[in-house]
């Protein structure tokens, strides 16, 4: 099966066109504000690189959320037009997943320590606020002499006051192996600097190409929604819906 994956819930946004876990095409989206404009033509230009009609799609996927809302609201609002277009299947996946999953994916690559690591990811929410996840990689054998991984989720993603995440982070500490990634982890306190960074930078920002193997492990597992399904995680109020509640406060 073909499948669309869209990200536009981190800084740069991508897309990527996959049949079944080997890559077609990728596609680089400009940064906000300029994503909107090229989101439609940037599809059109992954289908064509990826010789592939719009028609051969069977599965459209999408980064839900947390993360910039413009871009999520962007994302998903494309990601369920084009499901209920094409008359596909939909799977929204959560940002911080994402990430941890690219930081997983790099551990796996490399020598380690033991058979399991502590994935500890936190991207800036604003209002001195962290997106926040904890995960827990377990290496196994995925055949032909290669080590793939499990990523188990240690609890919800959360937003949670910045000096919240840097004492999690201080307490996870203790458990070694342990990586830490997200971009609210590049201003790390200096007490907590021996941290930074333990994951490559380049796994910070969340993927497209991710975003479709996870899809396509969700569509063999079952878990993929209808389009109508598919809705945003924003996991905090924006700084609109803030204002107006303060404002009935007032009144």
């Amino acid at each position: 099966m073909i499948h669309l994956a869209i990200e536009t819930a981190g800084k740069v946004g991508s897309l990527a066109l996959f049949e079944a876990m080997r890559p077609l095409a990728t596609v680089a989206l400009p940064p906000a504000p300029r994503m909107a404009a090229s989101l439609a033509p940037a599809i059109q230009q992954l289908l064509t690189a990826g010789n592939t009609a719009p028609g051969s799609v069977g599965l459209v996927s999408v980064t839900h959320g947390p993360g910039s809302f413009t871009g999520i609201r962007i994302g998903v609002a494309t990601a369920k037009a084009l499901a209920l277009a094409w008359q596909v299947p939909a799977f929204g996946a959560d940002t911080l997943h994402v990430i941890g999953s690219q930081i997983a994916q790099q551990w796996t690559a490399t020598p380690r320590a033991g058979n399991s690591v502590r994935v500890e990811v936190g991207i800036p929410a604003y209002r001195q606020l962290v997106y926040a996840a904890s995960f827990r990689a377990k290496a196994v054998d995925v055949g032909d002499e290669e080590i793939g991984f499990e990523l188990e989720p240690l609890g919800p993603s959360d937003s949670v006051p910045r000096i919240t995440w840097y004492q999690r982070l201080s307490a996870a500490a203790a458990e070694v192996p342990l990586l830490v990634g997200g971009a609210a982890a590049i201003d790390l306190p200096d007490d907590l600097a021996a941290l930074r960074p333990t994951a490559p930078l380049e796994t910070w920002q969340p993927m497209a190409s991710t975003v479709a193997r996870l899809a396509w492990q969700a569509a063999q597992a079952g878990q993929l929604v209808s389009a109508a399904e598919l809705v945003p995680v924003y996991l905090r109020p924006s700084a609109a819906e803030e204002q107006q509640a303060a404002r009935s406060q007032d009144t």
